[in-house]
């Protein structure tokens, strides 16, 4: 990736069809930029797209286990905030 880079990977934990939004959104955005950093090497744009899609990887099953991370850690933070609440009101 780029040196300039300085994104750091982070996603909207609302609800699965929000978490499944957002990690496609970031996984193109990720995807873009290798593709981007080729052609500044290069490459021709469209050898670019597959060789950033080659290097990526398993693009399905990432998603896929992005999502199912994203949806677990909103369903920890939603009960933590419900425990933090509780626990304001008990006091």
């Amino acid at each position: 990736m780029s040196r300039n880079f300085r994104r750091v990977f982070r996603l909207d934990r609302s609800s699965r069809n929000d978490a499944s939004a957002s990690v496609r959104d970031e996984l193109e955005h990720h995807i873009e930029l290798c593709v981007e950093e080729l052609v500044e090497e290069g490459w021709n744009r469209g050898e670019a797209q597959r060789e950033a899609l080659r290097q990526f990887g398993d693009l399905e099953a990432t998603s896929a286990y992005c999502e199912d991370m994203q949806a677990r850690r909103g369903a920890v933070e939603r009960r933590a905030m419900s425990f933090d609440e509780l626990w304001q009101d008990l006091r």
